[in-house]
Order: C-alpha cells, then structure tokens, then sequence
C-alpha cells in the first residue's frame, strides 16, 4: 500500500485564497473537446473529396505559440485510402482556437512545403506508428499511447511515452518520452531524470505539452488518496481517504505549464470534494488546493438547470479565483 501511495511523489498543500490562482485567465478553453471535433468537422467538410478519404484524429489540446488550440490530425480513413495515399500520407491538420471559436485553420503547408502526415496509427506495414519505432531498435520496452503535438513551428509529432511498471506488472511509471515527426518519419527520444525532488523534465524539449499520460496521474492520485492509513483501512475503517471526482481538465497556468486538474472529494461523499488537484502534465509535480465545494458534475447540473428550457450543455468546469471567490469557470 505505501508503494500505490507514493507513486504520484510528494504533494504540495495549500489554501486556497487570494494568493492562489494558479489558472491563467487569459487561457481558459471555452470550447472543449466535444466542441472542437464539431467545428474541425464542419472545416474538414468545406473540401468535399477530401472528406471521403481521411478521419479525423483525437483532438489534444496545447499551446501554440502562446496561444490555446485543440490540435486534430487528418488520418487514413481505411487500408485502401492509405493504399492510394501512402506516398504523400494525409494532407495536414485542423487547428480550432481553445478560447475563440470562430479561430479555425486548416494547416496544409508550412513555409510553402506541403504537410505529409506519413506515420500515423492509422498507417499501415512500416508506415505504422509503432512498427516504424519497432524497426528503428525500439524493442523490448513499454510504450503508452501516441499523442499528436506541434513544435513552435508548426512540425507536426507523435509523442509516445516510454515507462515500465514499478510494482509487479501494474503502476506504470514514466522514464521519457519519443518524438516521431510524422512526415518524415525520424525518432528522438529524451529521458526522464529521476530525483529526489520527482522528475526533471529539462531534456525534453519545450514545445511538448504532455509525458505524462491522464491514465497513469489520475490512478496515481487515487492510490494517494486510498492508502492514506494503509491497507486495512480501505477494508474496514476508511478514515481520511480521498478520491478524485469524476471527469478531468487539461489548463495551462500562469508559468505557462499545462496540468491535468481533478477535484478530491471524501470516500463516500457523492456531491462535495475537499479541494482540487494540478499535476503537470510533463513532470508530474502535484499540488492540493484545499477549499470544500459542490462537485463539478453537481455544479454543471447547476448550471445547466438556469438554462434547462433552452436545453444547453455545460462543458466540464475549472476552479478559478473570481474576484477572491472561488468559482466553477464553464461554458
């Protein structure tokens, strides 16, 4: 139990109050990722034979030369589609503002060259993602999911994180990360330094967002939350344990880093959490606002009740510093 719990590293608590606003207001997304499928969608449709020949990939959202948008690569829509296409791949990605929904682009050349997404899990035979790492030596070791990032030039990656599993065959734990570029195809990889302090992040470069993927944070918080007084405790007494409220959020802060945030709430209690947490996405340093609260599925049923004859949705909230007021920020 004391090795579950100390997988997600020491956690830094503080109040929250006025001197904690840790969100930077000028980039909070009003468009999530729902949102943003829909509008590149209805981009992607403006070139009808296009359409037919690509899907469109898993929006992520990042900074882009200081500025928020969800990023959604075009990828084969079939293994003949690929066929036809394999030589040129698919012909760029759809940039949709986090923050101004009427800010979309269609990113099909950079500096005049035409964009080739070439390497993608779309792809096929050495094409493919990670077969493509296979045969470049990337044998015999752990990789998580591929994330689609651009560099502050607008080249467009696969980042992969590469980990291996502290306890047994289960807590994965991240030692770096592989950057792909997708047209052509060449791979990079950068460690993880481990310290005292947690992770150090500084060989990797600075335009990627995330090494650390949500499916290894959030059951990391978890466990943090679970094993407070050990094992015996998640039987019978269950004093004090936490557990993360249902749902996610990925903000940028005031130092420009992006943070998975999760509010906390007692084991057991169905409609109030205890605080919220900000795990950097890169480094997976994590700190514990504390300030008691509805949860924030409870707040978006709120709001969605001041509004029910127009039969709006609410996206997923953030807790921000209104005015010294602790506020629930959706749209």
């Amino acid at each position: 139990a004391k090795s579950y719990r100390n997988m997600i590293g020491e956690i830094n608590s503080s109040d929250f109050s006025s001197l904690v606003s840790p969100i930077n207001m000028n980039q909070v997304p009003i468009i999530d990722q729902a949102f943003a499928t829909s509008l590149a969608e209805k981009k992607l449709g403006e070139d009808f034979a296009l359409g037919s020949r690509v899907n469109l990939g898993t929006p992520t959202i990042q900074m882009v030369n200081g500025k928020l948008y969800w990023v959604v690569p075009l990828l084969h829509s079939g293994f003949f589609k690929w066929l036809t296409n394999r030589d040129n791949g698919t012909p760029g990605y759809i940039m949709v503002s986090a923050t101004n929904s009427q800010d979309i682009t269609f990113v099909r050349e950079i500096n005049g060259a035409a964009i080739k997404l070439k390497y993608q899990s779309n792809a096929y035979f050495n094409q493919d993602l990670k077969r493509h790492l296979y045969l470049n030596g990337y044998t015999g070791i752990a990789m998580a999911g591929d994330t689609f990032e651009l560099d502050d030039s607008g080249q467009p990656y696969w980042t992969i994180t590469v980990f291996n599993h502290q306890i047994g065959v289960s807590a994965p734990q991240a030692l770096g990360l592989a950057t792909i570029h997708a047209g052509t195809g060449e791979i990079k990889y950068y460690p993880l330094i481990n310290t005292e302090n947690g992770f150090d992040d500084s060989l990797i470069p600075n335009w990627v967002d995330r090494v650390q993927p949500s499916y290894f944070v959030i059951p990391q918080l978890n466990w943090w939350g679970k094993y407070v007084r050990g094992f015996w405790n998640t039987m019978f007494g269950k004093r004090d344990m936490l557990t993360t409220t249902e749902g996610y959020n990925v903000i940028y802060g005031d130092d420009g880093h992006s943070y998975f945030y999760t509010g906390m709430s007692s084991v057991g209690s169905d409609e109030g959490t205890v605080g919220f947490v900000l795990a950097d996405t890169r480094s997976k340093k994590t700190a514990l606002y504390r300030i008691s609260g509805a949860t924030e599925y409870a707040a978006m049923r709120s709001a969605q009740g001041k509004v029910q004859q127009f039969k709006y949705y609410a996206t997923f909230p953030i807790l921000v510093n209104l005015n010294d007021i602790p506020s629930y920020f959706m749209t």
